[in-house]
């Protein structure tokens, strides 16, 4: 199978498992067959989802590694909301052309970009890298 059916076979998979998961937490407790059906389905997921990889590292090495900086900036994204007020969250699926451009000139397209409450924006790029700019560095306004 190609590199890019691959990738989109794991972006449908993992979009399925989420999907299941939301279901789990609002299936009754009581409904114990339900529940171990979804959980299977979810299990099922992810071992396909280990499969697809694996077969991804195997037929392309710069597309896995690809995958995985990826995975790693939004995830390291999504630990900093944990920590920081982000005022505005943009990404790809609501802004598509999700970019953000530095005074010098420099212009940076995003998976996802935030900025908080004083003004300084932090980004994962489309390679992965997380990068932050203070308010000063930024042609955009946080407002």
């Amino acid at each position: 199978m190609p590199a890019n059916d691959i990738l989109k076979k794991l972006g449908y998979i993992e979009t399925e498992m989420e999907v299941q998961k939301q279901i789990l937490h609002s299936i009754p407790s009581e409904n114990t067959a339900e529940i171990e059906r979804t959980i299977h389905k979810i299990a099922k997921a992810k071992n396909d989802i280990s499969a697809l990889r694996k077969e991804l590292e195997e037929i392309s090495p710069e597309e896995y590694l690809k995958l995985v900086n990826i995975e790693k900036g939004v995830n390291a994204f999504n630990a900093l909301i944990q920590k920081k007020q982000f005022s505005r969250i943009e990404n790809l699926a609501t802004t598509p052309d999700c970019s953000l451009t530095e005074k010098s000139g420099n212009q940076h397209r995003c998976l996802v970009k935030g900025v908080d409450a004083s003004g300084n924006w932090t980004i994962v790029t489309l390679d992965g890298e997380l990068l932050t700019f203070t308010k000063s560095e930024v042609e955009e306004s946080g407002d």
